[in-house]
């Protein structure tokens, strides 16, 4: 074994590498992984639609459109918008009664490169995940031709019901997706996503793009197995 699996991890936790950010997170779970009570994942989420690597277009969904979701523009999210400056609780300067006033010549960024997952081509979100319903953004990031999905919280702070459902996807479809609790970004996906992560924690630099590495040290990722308890119970 690799001498620098068994030195103490980097990330402060005081385990060795090999039992913590180095431990290998199952991609596929076997039977007993799956709680009978579980989610169940839609039809969607597996198959031809986002492929066995959580392939996904980046195109919209022509069946679906925001409607009078307007989520990411509410104040949940940052950015600067024509100069305007949107952050938590600051609504986009351009949000209207009915949406956005400039839709049609809204800025590339943010606007433009601002993917929200429940509307892509393929994605397996069911119509309640809309944003505004969810109390959640669930945003597309590209990562290594595939997707991975960022959980982002608007109204709706992240819960176990919806992270079993993630995971359950996750662990169907290959697709990794990342979330922050107490400052710290945690995260579920291969170990190449692992190592991708942790490599780019270290650089401090983006985790996924639009993603910063935060507070707290490096991306802790944790076991497919472990609930919400533990990782709020997790010390910074």
């Amino acid at each position: 074994m690799h001498r620098a699996r068994n030195e103490f991890c980097s990330c402060g936790s005081g385990k060795r590498y090999k039992h913590c950010c180095g431990a290998v997170i199952p991609i596929v779970a076997t039977a007993s992984d799956v709680r009978p009570d579980a989610p169940a994942v839609p039809r969607a989420a597996v198959g031809s639609a986002t492929g066995a690597h959580g392939e996904i277009s980046f195109e919209p969904e022509p069946s679906r459109d925001c409607g009078n979701c307007t989520a990411c523009c509410d104040g949940w999210l940052t950015g600067s918008i024509r100069g305007h400056e949107m952050s938590v609780g600051v609504p986009c300067h351009f949000r209207g009664d009915g949406g956005c006033t400039i839709y049609e010549e809204r800025p590339a960024d943010p606007c433009r490169g601002f993917y929200c997952a429940w509307r892509l081509r393929g994605n397996p979100f069911p119509e309640q995940y809309r944003p505004d319903r969810l109390g959640v953004i669930i945003m597309a990031k590209p990562w290594r031709g595939r997707v991975a999905y960022y959980l982002h919280p608007a109204g709706r702070e992240l819960d176990e019901t919806l992270l079993e459902w993630m995971r359950e996807h996750s662990t169907s479809t290959g697709t990794p997706f990342l979330f922050k609790v107490n400052g710290r970004h945690r995260g579920y996906g291969s170990p190449e996503f692992q190592q991708h992560l942790l490599d780019k924690a270290a650089r401090g630099e983006p985790l996924l793009p639009g993603l910063n590495p935060g507070v707290g040290g490096p991306c802790k990722l944790l076991p497919l197995s472990s609930d919400l308890g533990a990782i709020q119970d997790t010390p910074r």
